[in-house]
């Protein structure tokens, strides 16, 4: 928390779901910083299918994008948002491929 509060910037703002889903919208597409890591058997760009090994098993599915020893991210598209990126840590997370 103390390394959040230290970060200097923009004081936060309350948006409405509209103005944060067009925020979403009109952002530039995402790259890793980091080399994509296949030693897991995963290929970047390939369909995968994330769920939780312990809770809220429900999967989310997506273009792989970012593959490292502590987190993947998955690319999606949503009819409102467009390209969204979800960020997985490796533990307590099942990834499996998605027939194409």
């Amino acid at each position: 928390m103390e390394r959040v509060a230290a970060i200097e910037g923009e004081e936060p703002k309350t948006l409405t779901s509209e103005e944060a889903i067009e925020i979403c919208r009109s952002s530039a597409e995402w790259e890793p910083d980091d080399a994509f890591d296949e030693s897991s058997g995963f290929e970047n760009g390939e369909l995968v299918s994330i769920s939780s090994t312990d809770y809220g098993c429900d999967p989310v599915v997506g273009t792989l994008v970012q593959s490292t020893l502590s987190e993947v991210a998955i690319r999606r598209e949503d009819e409102r948002a467009g390209a969204v990126y979800v960020h997985f840590p490796r533990i307590g997370y099942e990834i499996t491929k998605k027939p194409a």
